[in-house]
């Protein structure tokens, strides 16, 4: 008896190893702040979770890892997800992505950047120049709103696929003119040009949804494992909110940039943990893109509330779901 005793009080590290392993996709970006600051303040491991970060160059690259089975969860703009679902239209499949959160809302994470002692003064000065981007990412998407807005010809604009860490290098060097990038590589191509590039106007047209992203099986199997990633980002998102001063640095200091010049605001985008209707809106208008642009070979109008899994969200945070579940969506009556 006093054996059994014994056994229901010892704490269960006690007996083995009681933590989740959990292997996590992140990127080297201001957008994905929430997952340094879990992953450094401990967050993640007060869920009880062994968390294993990598972090890629991109969320494109992210969604190929958990395409192939070598990520469990994934942080990427909604860009590359689109493009994928869209291209893989059918029957509901356990390995497809689904969204289970947006961290971020914010048009404040990426730029199109010129330097200062260029020829560019104004986006219409871009019509004959290259601009250099990373395809397959928001920056594409940035590219397409910037181009329409300012009403540029792009069949006079050469748009040169650069990947994301040579892209500061590739302006400097004057491979190309201008660049469509993001935080860090912002601030990092500041430092080196020691502040001499240029924000064209209309970088604030595209506000990014930083999305949360694993697989339908994953999601079902793995509900439990979810929610506490959930809680996990809920707490640093918090923590982001109450000290921001200190999160700045943090971000800073992981990103080896000057403390003082780093991110071209003082103020950090707006961080929250929620699924609500900017989300659908933000889907909605990446699927007029991939059409328009003919990002896609066959075009069939899909159903974008089935690209999102919004239950686990509606147990942990109910108040911060805002759209409606699919399967309430079907049945609603036609208009």
């Amino acid at each position: 008896m006093l054996l059994v005793l014994l056994c229901l009080v010892v704490p269960v590290s006690a007996a083995g190893d009681p933590r989740d392993g959990v292997r996590l996709s992140g990127v080297t970006y201001l957008g994905d702040l929430p997952t340094l600051i879990a992953e450094e303040e401990g967050f993640f491991a007060s869920q009880g979770l062994d968390i294993d970060v990598i972090r890629r160059d991109s969320g494109r690259d992210n969604l190929k890892a958990l395409k192939a089975g070598h990520t469990d969860f994934a942080l990427m703009a909604l860009s590359p997800l689109v493009l994928d679902r869209l291209a893989t239209i059918g029957p509901s499949r356990p390995n497809e992505p689904v969204i289970l959160a947006s961290l971020v809302y914010s048009a404040r994470l990426n730029h199109v950047v010129v330097k200062r002692a260029g020829r560019i003064r104004q986006p219409s000065d871009l019509e004959g120049k290259r601009v250099g981007l990373m395809k397959g990412t928001n920056s594409e998407y940035l590219w397409w709103l910037f181009s329409i807005y300012h009403r540029l010809d792009s069949s006079r604009v050469t748009v040169v696929d650069i990947p994301a860490a040579d892209q500061p290098e590739a302006l400097m060097a004057g491979e190309v003119d201008a660049l469509v990038t993001w935080e860090p590589w912002t601030s990092r191509l500041a430092n080196r040009a020691e502040g001499a590039i240029q924000t064209l106007a209309g970088s604030e047209l595209y506000a990014e949804n930083w999305v949360l992203v694993s697989t339908r099986e994953t999601a079902s199997q793995r509900a439990d494992t979810v929610l506490r990633i959930l809680q996990a980002y809920r707490d640093a998102i918090d923590s982001i909110q109450t000290h921001p001063v200190q999160s700045r640095e943090k971000y800073a200091e992981f990103m080896d940039l000057d403390p003082e010049t780093a991110l071209r605001e003082s103020r950090l985008p707006h961080f929250g943990l929620n699924l609500d209707w900017s989300l659908l809106f933000d889907l909605q208008q990446m699927v007029q893109w991939a059409e328009k642009a003919g990002k896609t070979e066959r075009f069939e109008a899909p159903n974008i509330l089935s690209w999102i899994e919004p239950e686990l969200m509606r147990r942990l945070l109910p108040l911060h779901v805002g759209i409606p579940s699919l399967d309430l969506a079907e049945r609603a009556p036609p208009p």
